[in-house]
């Protein structure tokens, strides 16, 4: 009988509102999917989307539309991969392709599609699993329905099919309408007699067709029940059965079958051999845990063949059981559904059974389905003919298509040693344009079906399974394509034992010519490596990983053919229950651990008190308000310090009935085993195969030695896998240099009241030295001395090498100081020496001291000569250079100045030449308070703009003691004054004052005080210090009154280039720099804003207004532009004498990608060929100069202002955006309440730093407390401390990547923002070869390394448009080190991202943490819509997730309204 048979192909727009849906989201998305992106922009749509289904998964874990946020994240990643596969890699305009590269390409590319199609085809299935509950019987019982028990069996011993018998006798259903049945195709008298005996049916059958199917359906021809329980002879089931599943049947007429789970409680092969047993899910907890429920909601759920109730009249209209194919079950289930009948499925173990035994068993148990699966393909596909919706189609179509696995796994297993073996090409791209295409779909595949499977599948287990099955399906599943009546049915054994463990090498053949080859496409790759790849490089680095996943796999395989020993012949099934072992001395009351149909394991409830068994003990349990008493015998174990095992001694029959009633027929039996499972952890899960896959490889390995040692097999992996060590690496870099430590402690005085100092030219800024060229080469340098030292002696000691070709006495250098003629140095012999290199010379150069002056000039010039005769003035081997270990020095007296307070900052800003000046000593109180810390920083900005090119440093001392030496102390006569104060006589403080005293313990140096009553009389005079220092007169004055300058604007620091005019070079350097004799470089510094937005600017405008003097040049001649030591451009230097003597204007585009965000540099390069007008007659005219104009401009007019935020590149590098306002009005600093020497010296240093680069004070710059922060929540905060000591790295650790213990020690945090730009911050400066993100970081805190110090800079917890940066010392080593890569020119640009971390070593590693960002400035709108439309895949990501969230709504309404549906419910 059936229903609806003739009923049209249904489905397709049964929802309206679905379809809707399903146009929009396929109109959103699929142009998407066709947008043609470089791997950088395909990488950072992957990462976007990644992202926000991460945050989807951790957030929403357990909401079903965020499972259907991820389905359709995935669809769209595969569908962009597929896309790119098709129409980028088949080689099709590739020359080198030929007839075999095509077919290995198709061949992976059929592969693909086909995991494709299984991919989607499973999203549907498992988009929304129906969880159907139990519903009560509603009917009296008198009119339950008969029900037969069905339970067919072949060859399997009475002991297996025993309990099953029992247990289905004493199900829960009225005696007189049970009926259980024996169906016994093998015919057994045993069988027969145990049948008669426990009051069970018995049925045989002479003619023994179609197995299992013939002999259900000759039973239907003996018994009438109304329904059908058909379990298998080892599937045990419990009590509530038909309880649980009758009441759907008796409710919806309609509904044919109703399946349950199969629940096995013996380890399968896979959990027995590698001892995973409740670890991981089993291969079939996947299909019974979500896809059958899944199917339900579909109206798809199979026949499984056993566990299961059938009606009766529904069986009988389509003939009973299907017979055509060896997978009866699936098949009768879709002939029900083709006649209108439905299915349902309900996820409640109520039955177990013994599973496979061995791997061979399990093999060929799935031959069996996978050639029974493609039969029904072949003879009834679910795709053709009528009767079943597109859902059950598309369902079923899973189904038998997912048993089609076995070639392309077997392609994917093999595809990458078509390349490292044969060469041959499986696709035409690049390794990392394939691997941002690929890698996103696959991650966030696995991340899907992670989350949807949850604790029934764990990742990378379907490729282990499919693994196993692959060689051995693929010619059953192929042959029965060919032909579908081809194979027959097999019984899977069960219950067998395995005396001793072995390695299955019978079964094991294929897996290990697998792993054979794979190793050697290892080998392959590490040999291609080893002697160059050249650009294929990355291809062989990424088919190598590949491979090695490969063997993962594979070795994991391989450790599931060594078979481990099974020597129990009951299995124990863990049971906790109330029993007593009875004796002479009475009952021991104990609890049991486990139990079994031979015995059991128990412990005494008493852990102090053993069990004692003696001869005749029994066992007593209270069950189903029941005593029973069961004969035993010790096995071992006392039951306190071991458990007691016992083993049950010649059970009878009633005895027996009891074992299996309490052991498998209780309603709860089963409930809640796989509950404490843990989830699928996909890395967790990685790893465990990874061991696994050692511990196989190494057993097949020694399997073939004999089994006699795995020291073989280990040394054959290792020796394999360390060749890829052979392939080209980085060289190893020299042991970083440790940074010249920032002395913060008190030092030794110097030796009396003078001064000695040295310097060579690299520590003069001339890190090449100086070049000399032509018949008349000049080279100046410059340098200064402090007024108040008198020098009394000054020397030269000259470096140099020159050209083997110069003349002796007629080659000579002249030294200059100043224009006067210090020393000439004749060259007098070869400077070739005998090994053929060029000697270093030298010579010492007294200085004359009345030649000094404030600022000086050091010039050498070379008068050479080559040749008696007519020379060549532009001859190329007429040159000398000056080299920079060349040594100035200069010693004398420190004079004691008046009218001091004029003459600062000199003497306390000592600077040596063109060097690093002395470090500047500061004198703080003890406790000094906020208005106390900015009048230091005041001060220290005030310096920095002074020093000119160099960063002074600072050195803070606190306590009782004045150090040594030049000091800026800061006193207050409200906390005291220290008795050296005392000593000096101070008059009392009636308000800000400045005082320069002599220092009372170091005769010839100074102290400069800044004095008052309390911290903000400090402040005032620092304030009045940095604004009037001109006006400053005497050795002391009274700031009587103060009137601050407006606040400065934005961006409009006095030293950054404007971008409302053009800036002029005049304004940049002094004319005399801008100028130079015969060839040579003008250096001209300029500094940007940090936050210039030159991203739709590949170029600025530089006109370049010079002249030179007019002499005949030749065509050599050149005027070369570099930009930060890049060349930028050049342009020839005519020879006309009425071009030269005129102005000439030049401008290039200076290119902005090589610009700094602060501090920059121009080298304009003069280079000057004399014309070769014949012998004797070009001469070089020692009037030859080349200037440039001031008029010379940088045009950044109409150049935005726009940066996003955090970035370290810009704080470190130009103050970013605290210098924003050049006087530090919206950036408050927050110091601990006690503040180490350490921290107040970086900070000073900066300071000055940062004022050295604006050019302007910090004038209303604020110093906050801890507690005080919170009420300046509106400023850019710059946070010193340290940990335990700083509490604001506490109560911020939330927002930190790197949060700080109170002991320094680190955890790296994930902040995850999908919208996070941070990706784009690595400057261009400091591409650091390698990953830089949270990976990179995470590995360098795994291998021990702690930080010394840390820079952090975040969003600011107190206001979303403001930064905050974290400076983190351990100690005084760690300040040493921030103190060095902030304020060190060469280590800043170190610098970058939003986490640098310095350890002891001296380097400083930064790093690139997804975090939450804001921008700052803003851009014209046309300019904001280009940035935008250019960065399409930001906006691609975007439309993306809103559109995966818009059909995630929608379709997961129309899912939770069919659910409904399907279970009866108003939708």
């Amino acid at each position: 009988m059936g229903l609806d048979t003739r009923k049209p192909l249904r489905g397709l727009g049964s929802s309206f509102v679905f379809g809707l849906t399903l146009l929009l989201v396929l109109a959103v998305m699929l142009p998407l999917v066709a947008v043609p992106l470089d791997w950088q922009g395909q990488t950072l749509v992957s990462l976007l989307l990644f992202a926000f289904a991460w945050i989807t998964a951790l957030r929403m874990q357990g909401r079903r539309w965020a499972t259907l946020v991820l389905i359709g994240l995935s669809i769209f990643l595969t569908s962009r991969y597929a896309y790119w596969r098709f129409t980028e890699t088949l080689g099709f305009d590739d020359p080198r392709y030929g007839w075999v590269d095509y077919l290995a390409t198709f061949a992976l590319l059929g592969a693909e599609v086909y995991a494709w199609i299984i991919l989607f085809l499973g999203y549907i299935q498992t988009a929304r699993p129906l969880n159907r509950r139990p519903v009560p019987i509603e009917r009296p019982l008198e009119d339950w329905p008969h029900v037969d028990v069905y339970i067919p069996t072949y060859n399997e011993p009475l002991s297996v099919v025993e309990p099953t018998i029992i247990a289905a006798l004493h199900i829960d259903w009225p005696r007189d309408k049970l009926h259980v049945h024996v169906l016994d195709d093998g015919t057994r008298d045993e069988f027969r007699a145990f049948a008669a005996r426990v009051g069970a049916g018995y049925i045989v059958r002479e003619q023994h067709t179609h197995a299992k199917a013939g002999n259900l359906n000759h039973a239907m021809t003996k018994t009438k029940g109304e329904f059908i329980a058909i379990f298998d002879c080892d599937h045990v089931p419990a009590r509530s059965f038909l309880q649980v599943t009758m009441g759907w049947m008796l409710r919806d007429p309609k509904i044919a079958l109703l399946q349950t789970p199969h629940h096995f409680y013996s380890p399968d092969p896979f959990e027995r051999n590698l001892g995973l047993f409740h670890v991981v899910p089993n291969e079939g907890e996947l299909f019974y845990g979500i896809v059958q429920d899944g199917n339900d909601l579909w109206d798809a759920t199979f026949f499984c063949g056993s566990c299961a109730v059938m009606r009766r009249d529904a069986l009988e209209g389509i003939g009973g059981i299907a017979v055509e194919t060896v997978t009866e079950d699936a098949h009768t289930a879709l002939k029900l559904q083709r006649l209108g009948w439905r299915t349902a499925y309900l996820n409640i173990p109520q039955a177990a059974g013994l599973a496979t035994e061995n791997l061979a068993s399990h093999v060929g148990q799935r031959i069996r389905w996978a050639r029974g699966m493609t039969q029904i393909f072949r003879i009834d596909n679910p795709l053709l003919g009528r009767g079943l919706t597109l859902w059950q189609r598309l369902c079923y179509l899973n189904a038998m298509a997912h048993f089609l696995f076995s070639i392309p796994r077997l392609v994917f297993l093999t595809a990458p040693l078509a390349f490292l073996l044969l060469d041959l090409r499986v696709l035409s791209a690049y390794a990392l344009t394939f691997a941002a295409y690929s890698l996103p779909h696959l991650v966030l595949a696995n991340m899907t079906n992670s989350i949807i499977q949850g604790s029934h599948r764990h990742s990378f287990w379907s490729e282990v399974y499919e693994t196993v099955l692959a060689p051995y399906i693929l010619l059953p599943t192929l042959l029965a394509l060919i032909n579908p009546k081809l194979g027959k049915f097999n019984v899977t054994a069960k219950g067998g034992l395995i005396e001793k463990a072995y390695f299955d090498r019978r079964i094991a053949r294929p897996y290990m010519v697998l792993w054979a080859l794979n190793f050697a496409g290892l080998v392959a790759a590490a040999v291609r490596l080893g002697l160059g790849a050249g650009e294929e490089t990355a291809t062989v680095w990424m088919t190598a990983l590949w491979t090695v996943y490969n063997m993962v796999i594979i070795g994991a395989v391989l450790a599931v053919a060594r078979e481990q020993r099974q020597l129990r012949e009951h299995v124990r099934v863990p049971l906790a229950v109330p029993v007593a072992l009875s004796g002479p001395r009475g009952l021991q009351p104990a609890r049991t651990l486990d139990m079994s149909d031979g015995g059991l394991s128990l412990r005494s409830l008493d852990p102090q008190q053993p069990l004692s068994f003696e001869e005749g003990s029994e066992l007593v349990l209270d069950w189903s308000g029941e005593t029973h008493r069961l004969p035993v015998r010790w096995v071992a174990g006392d039951g306190a310090s071991a458990p007691m095992r016992l083993a049950f001694q010649d059970l009878q029959l009633p005895e027996r009935v009891n074992v299996v009633r309490l052991l498998y027929t209780r309603a709860d039996a089963w409930l809640g085993l796989g509950e404490s499972r843990e989830p699928d952890r996909p890395l967790a899960s990685l790893g465990l195969l990874a061991r696994l896959a050692w511990r196989g490889s190494r057993g097949m390995v020694a399997s073939l030695f004999g089994g006699r040692s795995t020291r073989p097999a280990a040394v054959l992996l290792a020796a394999g896998l360390a060749g890829l060590a052979f392939g080209p690496q980085p060289a190893e870099a020299a042991p970083a240099r440790r940074p010249a430590p920032v002395e913060i402690v008190e030092q030794a005085p110097p030796p009396g009241p003078g001064f000695a100092g040295q310097w060579t030219l690299a520590q003069m800024g001339l890190k090449q030295g100086l070049r000399l060229s032509g018949v008349n080469g000049q080279q100046a340098l410059y340098f200064d001395v402090p007024q108040e030292k008198l020098v009394r002696n000054a020397s030269l000691t000259v470096k140099l090498r020159h050209s083997p070709a110069l003349l002796a006495k007629l080659s000579q250098i002249n030294v200059y100081l100043n224009g006067a003629l210090q020393a000439t140095y004749s060259v007098t012999a070869s400077a070739e020496g005998a090994s053929g290199k060029l000697e270093t010379r030298g010579f010492e150069v007294p200085l004359d001291v009345y030649a000094l002056k404030g600022s000086n000039s050091l010039s050498f010039q070379l008068l050479g000569h080559y040749t008696l005769t007519c020379e060549d003035p532009a001859h190329s081997s007429l040159w000398a250079e000056i080299l920079p270990d060349t040594l100035l020095r200069l010693d004398g007296s420190l004079l004691r100045l008046s009218d001091r307070l004029r003459r600062l900052p000199a003497p306390f800003l000592q600077r040596w030449g063109q060097g690093q000046p002395d470090p500047v000593q500061v004198q703080l109180p003890a406790n000094p308070g906020g208005p106390v810390l900015e009048a230091a920083g005041i001060v220290a900005s005030w310096i920095g703009t002074t020093a000119r090119n160099a960063t002074p440093r600072f050195r803070v001392a606190e306590g009782a003691g004045l150090p040594r030496g030049h000091v800026i102390a800061l006193l207050s006569s409200a906390a005291g004054l220290p008795a050296w104060a005392e000593a000096m006589g101070l008059p009392q403080a009636t308000g800000p004052m400045l005082l320069v005293r002599d220092h009372p313990s170091d005769s010839g140096s100074s102290v400069l005080l800044l004095y008052g009553r309390h911290g903000e009389d400090l402040r005032t005079a620092a304030q009045a210090l940095a604004l009037g220092q001109h006006g400053l007169a005497g050795d002391e004055t009274l700031v009587r009154e103060l009137n601050l300058p407006a606040p400065r604007g934005v961006n409009d620091a006095p030293r950054w280039a404007s971008t409302t005019r053009p800036i002029k070079f005049g304004e940049l350097v002094e004319l005399e720099r801008l100028q130079v004799s015969n060839a040579g470089y003008v250096n001209v510094p300029f500094q940007l804003p940090p936050d210039l937005f030159f991203w739709n600017r590949k170029s600025a405008p530089l006109t370049l207004a010079y002249t030179y003097n007019p002499t005949p040049l030749g065509k050599q001649s050149a005027l070369t532009v570099n930009v930060n030591e890049l060349f930028a451009g050049s342009s020839p230097l005519s020879g006309s004498l009425d071009a030269a003597s005129k102005a000439v204007e030049y401008t290039i585009g200076l290119p902005t990608d090589r610009l700094y965000p602060q501090d920059n540099k121009l080298d304009i390069y003069f280079g000057f060929q004399i014309a070769k007008e014949g012998e004797c007659k070009d001469t070089t005219p020692d009037t030859l100069r080349g200037a440039l104009l001031a008029d010379s401009q940088l045009d950044l007019v109409g150049v935005p202002h726009f940066i996003q935020l955090p970035n370290l590149a810009v704080f470190g590098n130009g103050g970013f955006p605290y210098a924003r306002q050049a006087d530090f009005a919206r950036t408050a600093v927050v110091m601990a309440e006690t503040v180490s020497p350490g921290a107040a010296s970086l900070f000073l240093g900066l300071m000055a730093h940062w004022g050295g680069q604006t050019g302007y004070p910090a004038l209303r710059l604020s110093v906050l407390s801890p507690a005080e922060v919170a009420a300046q929540g509106d400023k850019d905060l710059i946070v010193f401390g340290e940990p335990g000591r700083q509490p604001l790295l506490s109560s911020w650790g939330e927002h930190l990547p790197l949060r700080v213990g109170s002991a320094g020690g680190v955890q790296q945090q994930e902040l995850v923002w999908s919208w996070s730009r941070l990706a784009r911050l690595q400057p261009w400066w400091q591409t650091v070869d390698g990953e830089v993100g949270a990976g990179a970081l995470g590995q360098l805190l795994g291998q021990g390394v702690w930080p010394q110090a840390l820079i952090q800079q975040i969003v600011s917890p107190l206001h979303g448009e403001r930064s905050a940066s974290l400076l983190i010392a351990r100690d005084a080593e760690g300040w040493n080190l921030l103190a060095h890569a902030l304020l060190d020119g060469e280590a800043r640009a170190g610098v970058f991202g939003n986490v640098s971390v310095l350890t002891g070593d001296g380097k400083t590693r930064s790093f690139i943490v997804d975090a939450p960002t804001y921008t700052l400035g803003d851009l014209p709108p046309w300019t904001w819509l280009s940035w935008r439309l250019h960065h399409a895949p930001w906006v691609m990501a975007v439309i993306v997730a809103l559109a995966a969230l818009l059909q995630a709504f929608i379709v997961g309404i129309w899912l939770r309204r069919r659910g409904r549906r399907r279970l009866g419910e108003k939708a």
